[in-house]
């Protein structure tokens, strides 16, 4: 995720860490060499950008979340949609 949106997800008790990479070539490769050598089971890509789609599919996850977003859906194997604006009505 985006390091503005970490305090978001990091402290719900199914996460079991959470982590955002910061900008920059070197520091992706980083990021990447990281998820690598500790084999993720799960990858949810939380605001589904071009460059978030391509590092989630390159962590090679068995189990890759992010949103159907026409050009990024092929880095998924499991889609989410948010609600629609009346779902929320009863909220």
């Amino acid at each position: 995720t985006e390091k503005s949106a970490i305090d978001v997800i990091k402290y719900h008790p199914n996460v079991y860490k959470a982590m955002y990479v910061e900008a920059g070539f070197w520091s992706e490769v980083r990021f990447l060499r990281f998820l690598w050598q500790n084999k993720m089971d799960i990858v949810f890509d939380y605001i589904c950008y071009p460059r978030s789609a391509i590092i989630t599919i390159l962590t090679f996850a068995p189990f890759r979340i992010g949103r159907p977003i026409r050009y990024r859906r092929f880095a998924y194997n499991m889609l989410y949609q948010f609600p629609s604006p009346e779902e929320y009505q009863g909220i």
